[in-house]
């Protein structure tokens, strides 16, 4: 089993934009067999995969996470990897919060892979 950190960067906490995060996933990364993640709550859009009622709006995307058939589990110990993405983060653009000024896409995109690069490493 590989362990390995991915962040995407999204508009809102909605469950198609996190599906579709999760498509973009799949096309860099490959089909996982399982994917675990903290217990937070905006990922109880995804339970009716997991067999619970809750809806998904989305057909296309619905559709493709039953066919695929991965496994999601919830670890808490993946909340310490929240924090120290959040602590990287916030690090990395500490002189930003300093003049109050706001990073474009762009370079928050470029923080963030940095970010995951270098606890992948």
């Amino acid at each position: 089993m590989t362990r390995a950190l991915h962040i995407e960067i999204v508009s809102n906490l909605t469950g198609c934009e996190f599906l579709l995060a999760f498509l973009r996933f799949e096309s860099i990364r490959g089909k996982p067999h399982c994917v675990i993640s903290d217990n937070a709550n905006n990922f109880t859009f995804i339970q009716p995969v997991l067999g619970k009622k809750v809806e998904i709006t989305d057909l296309a995307v619905k559709q493709h996470f039953f066919n695929a058939k991965i496994d999601w589990y919830y670890g808490g110990a993946y909340e310490k990897m929240n924090d120290l993405v959040k602590r990287c983060l916030k690090t990395a653009l500490y002189p930003r919060a300093v003049t109050h000024t706001l990073v474009d896409r762009v370079q928050l995109e470029t923080a963030v892979e940095q970010v995951a690069d270098m606890l992948n490493t």
